[in-house]
């Protein structure tokens, strides 16, 4: 038996990273993935094409991207030029 639009847009979700949550609850969390799932996922019907388009123009909250180690600047201040590098003296150390 097929849903109406409706309820589609008001079932939980079987599968993937928002499992248990309605459609609609998705929409307001991340509207790209729902744009997604209903683009991509070919075997069952996953929300309404009116929720679909609703989520067309909308974006996903920013994400802090989390930077690899070797991105970082370092602590320990050696990024530093030390300023004493450049000096002729007669200093013998």
């Amino acid at each position: 038996m097929s849903k109406s639009p409706e309820e589609l847009d008001h079932t939980p979700l079987t599968f993937g990273k928002y499992k248990g949550m309605t459609p609609s609850e998705v929409a307001e969390i991340e509207p790209t993935y729902l744009r997604w799932m209903y683009e991509e996922v070919k075997n069952k019907p996953t929300c309404s094409e009116l929720l679909y388009r609703d989520c067309a123009g909308k974006k996903s909250p920013q994400v802090k991207v989390w930077r690899k180690p070797e991105d970082r600047a370092p602590k320990t201040g050696a990024h530093i030029k030390n300023h004493f590098d450049d000096m002729d003296d007669d200093i013998p150390f």
